[in-house]
């Protein structure tokens, strides 16, 4: 990572973006590597039927098609294997990616994310905690804030917080449900 990103990997990075008063609690970055992501299986599984299809047309270019038919077959193969390339693992790739660009801080008062992009761009989300915030656990993460995303003509929630934390999620939940009960003293 780079640039300012780079920046909030140490405390003192993270230390430039705090408010007057404000305190860092935690600091810590998900588990970057390529793991299957439930949420992607239904492209996983059609890039399988792809990869098959792609098999089935390398056999019959192989085994069962004169030459001249054969070379008819080939556009086919190439994209059932760009297909299968692109939609089996591409969409975990993305993820891990996104994941190893991703840092996260707990203050005081809310929770940061900060991501980088390629170019080395840094884009931070701040969710302030209160009362009213919606604390949760999630597989190795915790929750602490919901917002509403419109696909297709319809809406729903979704869950924001840090993800694949690790062991340091039941801390982080420690700290999130003390800042909500109002139990975390700030410094002035």
């Amino acid at each position: 990572m780079t640039g300012a990103a780079a920046g909030t990997d140490d405390q003192a990075g993270w230390q430039s973006r705090l408010e007057p008063g404000e305190t860092l609690l935690w600091q810590g970055r998900p588990d970057g590597r390529l793991v299957f992501v439930w949420r992607h299986a239904i492209e996983a599984v059609v890039a399988l039927g792809f990869g098959f299809g792609m098999l089935i047309l390398v056999g019959m270019f192989v085994l069962l098609l004169p030459q001249l038919a054969a070379m008819a077959v080939l556009p086919g193969v190439v994209f059932f294997g760009l297909v299968a390339f692109f939609l089996g693992p591409w969409l975990h790739l993305r993820d891990a990616r996104r994941r190893r660009n991703t840092r996260y801080a707990l203050t005081t008062r809310r929770a940061i994310i900060a991501r980088s992009d390629r170019t080395g761009r840094v884009t931070v989300q701040s969710y302030p905690i209160s009362a009213d915030s919606p604390i949760g656990t999630a597989w190795n993460g915790v929750t602490f804030a919901r917002a509403r995303v419109r696909s297709g003509g319809r809406s729903h929630d979704v869950d924001i917080g840090f993800e694949r934390i690790g062991d340091a999620a039941r801390t982080v939940h420690d700290h999130l449900l003390a800042i909500k009960r109002g139990l975390v003293a700030e410094r002035t």
